[in-house]
């Protein structure tokens, strides 16, 4: 085989890149709402089935928005597994948080590689309290959400809150910050 021909398994043909763009699945990493927070922080609900379905609370993606972007990683803020999307809330703070933030609803993102990291542990520890401030409100309902499980019967209440958030609003999370089951 000569090095024109050369077939590549990840990449097809020499000089052929994959793209998630050119998926048959044209909603695949689609933003399907975003929300400004404050000056310096958005929010976006993200439509990618696999990585909603097998994701827990306290875990991570990690995101590019355009092919030369750099890879940023994100926490899963919230998720809908039936629904398949997550929710990321990114702080604008350099070159690749800006050119993120230029992306609108119904644009898509190039990579989104996830769920990582390890799980937050979910188990029955009776009252629970959760406290979170600036971006570190982003895992806090997650987890929860999560102590309402079957394997818990633990009282949670949260208290979240930032001066990046004064407007009064929260993450794309449900505004509840207490709950008992």
């Amino acid at each position: 085989m000569s090095a024109t021909t050369h077939t590549h398994v990840c990449k097809g043909h020499a000089g052929n890149l994959y793209s998630i763009l050119n998926t048959p699945d044209e909603q695949l990493n689609r933003i399907l709402e975003k929300q400004r927070l404050s000056e310096s922080v958005s929010c976006f609900k993200v439509y990618v089935p696999a990585c909603a379905r097998f994701c827990h609370a306290g875990q991570f993606v990690v995101v590019r928005g355009h092919e030369q972007g750099e890879r940023i990683p994100l926490t899963i803020a919230d998720f809908d597994r039936d629904a398949g999307w997550i929710t990321l809330v990114v702080q604008i703070m350099g070159a690749g948080t800006r050119k993120l933030d230029q992306l609108e609803e119904g644009d898509r993102f190039l990579d989104v590689v996830g769920p990582l990291g390890h799980r937050s542990e979910i188990r029955n520890f009776g009252t629970v309290v959760l406290v979170g401030g600036g971006l570190g409100i982003a895992p806090v309902y997650p987890i929860q959400r999560a102590m309402k499980g079957p394997a818990t019967r633990s009282s949670a209440s949260s208290a979240r809150g930032t001066r990046a958030f004064s407007s009064g609003k929260t993450a794309c999370a449900p505004q509840a910050t207490s709950a008992t089951w």
